[in-house]
């Protein structure tokens, strides 16, 4: 099970988009766990994800999160992508990167 990570100013609304992608997970059969947390949460479960995204909102922390776990993949969500709530753009991205 690869652990999708996502994290944001309070892991509020992007809750909203957390909960799509895990439809289409589930709808597709991915072994995928995805969460939302905030950034503060960011040294004590940044270690455990497999896979990071940043919501754009906060992208500006990019670099820290970057010098902070530099043996993980991380990105900035694409505003577009995050503003549509589009969790299957997002998962099939994944899918992309990490294989199902």
């Amino acid at each position: 099970m690869k652990r999708i990570y996502i994290f944001c100013a309070q892991g509020v609304s992007t809750s909203i988009l957390v909960n799509c992608m895990k439809r289409y997970i589930s709808q597709e059969g991915y072994n995928y766990e995805v969460y939302a947390y905030p950034i503060l949460k960011i040294n004590e479960l940044g270690k455990y994800a497999d896979y990071i995204f940043i919501a754009p909102q906060i992208k500006h922390d990019l670099y820290r999160v970057k010098e902070l776990l530099p043996e993980k993949p991380i990105e900035v969500i694409d505003p577009f992508v995050y503003g549509q709530m589009n969790g299957q753009e997002l998962v099939v991205q994944i899918v992309e990167k990490l294989g199902k």
